[in-house]
C-alpha cells in the first residue's frame, strides 16, 4: 500500500469507526485495525487523533471557501445582484456538503461538549485563520465595503449559524424538506443576510 492509499485508508477508517462508536470510544489501535496498518504509521500521517476529525471536516469546508474566493475575486462588488448570487452560491455548497457529509457533522456536534477545543480547532483552520479563504472572503468583502466592518467571529456566526440551525431541525424531523427543494429557503436565508429581517431591498 502506497504512502496516500494508507493515508486515505485511515482516514476512511476513522470516518466509519467514528460513526459508529463515538470519537471518544474509537481509539487509534481500533483504526489502525480496521485500516489494515500499524498503529504507529496513524501517528506518521496524524499527530493526534484529533487532527485526524479535524482532516475529516476541515478540507470540505475549505473547497467551499476557496470556491467562494474565487467567485468574489472574480466578480463586480458594486453591483448588489453580483453579491447576492456570491452568497447564495456560497450557502448552496455549504447546505450540499452537509448532507453529503452528515456522519461527520454529527460526530462533530455529539463532541463538541466533551471536547471543545476539536470544534474551536476546526473553526479556526477552516474560518478564522488569517491564512486561509474565509478569513480572505472577509477581507475583501469588508475592505471593499459591501460588508459592514463587524468582528471576524461575528461573521463566522452569522454566515454558518443559520445552516446550522436548518440541519439540526431538519435531523430533528422538525420539519421536511419541501417536495420542490431548498432552493427557495436559502434564497431566503442569502435575503435576510444581506437585507435583514425587515426585507428592506436596496437596490436589488
Amino acid at each position: 500500500m502506497s504512502g496516500p492509499d494508507r493515508r486515505e485508508a485511515i482516514i476512511s477508517a476513522a470516518r466509519q469507526l467514528f460513526a459508529q462508536r463515538g470519537y471518544h470510544a474509537t481509539t487509534t489501535k481500533d483504526i489502525a485495525r480496521a485500516a489494515g496498518v500499524a498503529e504507529g504509521t496513524i501517528f506518521r500521517y496524524f499527530p493526534t487523533k484529533a487532527e485526524l476529525l479535524v482532516e475529516l471536516a476541515g478540507p470540505p469546508v475549505l473547497a467551499v471557501l476557496t470556491h467562494t474566493a474565487e467567485a468574489v475575486q472574480a466578480a463586480d462588488l458594486a453591483d448588489p445582484q453580483a453579491v447576492w448570487r456570491i452568497l447564495r452560491q456560497y450557502l448552496g455548497e455549504r447546505w450540499q456538503l452537509m448532507f453529503d457529509n452528515q456522519d461527520v457533522i454529527q460526530i462533530v456536534f455529539a463532541e463538541v461538549a466533551t471536547f471543545p477545543q476539536l470544534f474551536g480547532e476546526f473553526v479556526r483552520r477552516a474560518l478564522i485563520d488569517p491564512a486561509g479563504p474565509g478569513a480572505r472572503i472577509l477581507q475583501v468583502l469588508q475592505g471593499t465595503g459591501t460588508f459592514r466592518p463587524l468582528p471576524l467571529e461575528t461573521m463566522v456566526a452569522l454566515l454558518g449559524g443559520p445552516l446550522l440551525a436548518l440541519f439540526q431541525i431538519r435531523r430533528a424531523g422538525l420539519t421536511a424538506p419541501p417536495a420542490t427543494g431548498d432552493s427557495a429557503i436559502l434564497d431566503q436565508m442569502t435575503d435576510v443576510l444581506l437585507f435583514g429581517l425587515t426585507g428592506r431591498r436596496m437596490g436589488v
